[in-house]
Parts: C-alpha cells; sequence; structure tokens
C-alpha cells in the first residue's frame, strides 16, 4: 500500500506509514495527495559578459610600484636588520 503523505510503499497490513507516521486507513487512501506549493524555476537568462581586461602596465605605473617595494623592503630590511644585531651584542 502506498502512503499519500510521502509516497512510501508499505506492507498490505500496515494501519500507518513505516516512513512518515501517517494512518494508512482506507479514508485516508481515498483523500488525494496534498497538492504540492513548489513555484515553477525562473527562466533562463544568459549570465552578464565578462569584464575586458587592460593590457599591461605602463612604464610609469611600474616603475611606481617598483619604487613602493623597494621602500617597503627597505623599511623591513631595515628593522629585521636592528632587531638581530641587538639581539646578538646586547643593549
Amino acid at each position: 500500500m502506498k502512503c499519500q503523505a510521502c509516497g512510501r510503499t508499505n506492507p498490505k497490513n500496515a494501519s500507518s506509514c513505516l516512513g512518515c507516521g501517517a494512518s494508512l486507513s482506507a479514508a485516508a487512501a481515498t483523500q488525494p495527495p496534498p497538492s504540492s506549493t513548489t513555484q515553477p524555476a525562473p527562466p533562463y537568462t544568459e549570465p552578464a559578459a565578462p569584464t575586458t581586461v587592460s593590457g599591461p602596465a605602463s612604464f610609469w605605473q611600474r616603475l611606481v610600484a617598483y619604487l613602493i617595494d623597494s621602500a617597503l623592503l627597505g623599511v623591513l630590511s631595515y628593522l629585521v636588520t636592528t632587531v638581530a644585531l641587538s639581539l646578538t651584542l646586547g643593549p
């Protein structure tokens, strides 16, 4: 006997569904299954076109990036050297 609530197949002598526990009486078997409240899927839309990527950086952009990197590495190198020397030589 098929459960009207969940659709599980149960033994013929079962009084309730083994899956969901709903009653499998003759009255329950004659009732139509509950209507589905799911909504249809939205229509398919094409994905947006990818954005264009600009070409390689110009000379000036690369020069500025190099100067910033050099300054940051110089400061970091100074700090590491100062800490290492102060730990090695003491105050």
